[in-house]
């Protein structure tokens, strides 16, 4: 599973110049919060990275790599 993210999004939540309820609505919009629906199926972040928006954006993304993690999930697998 892979979940891309505005950095300037994470970057002013981090700054403390977005609320939690704010920031949750400007990445996820309408839909649950896949992070939170990730690791409730045992998935956690396996690594991170940045992503050019490219010349033509003004922003670039944080892009997450999840996967199962048996410290974080059930004993059985589910995916």
């Amino acid at each position: 599973m892979t979940i891309k993210i505005s950095s300037r999004l994470v970057q002013e939540y981090l700054a403390g110049r977005l609320q939690l309820d704010e920031f949750k609505r400007h990445a996820f919009g309408d839909h649950p919060n896949m992070f939170d629906n990730e690791l409730t199926r045992g998935h956690t972040i396996q690594a991170a990275r940045f992503e050019t928006g490219g010349t033509d954006e003004d922003d670039d993304y944080l892009v997450f790599d999840l996967d199962f993690d048996w410290g974080a999930g059930s004993l059985t697998r589910q995916r």
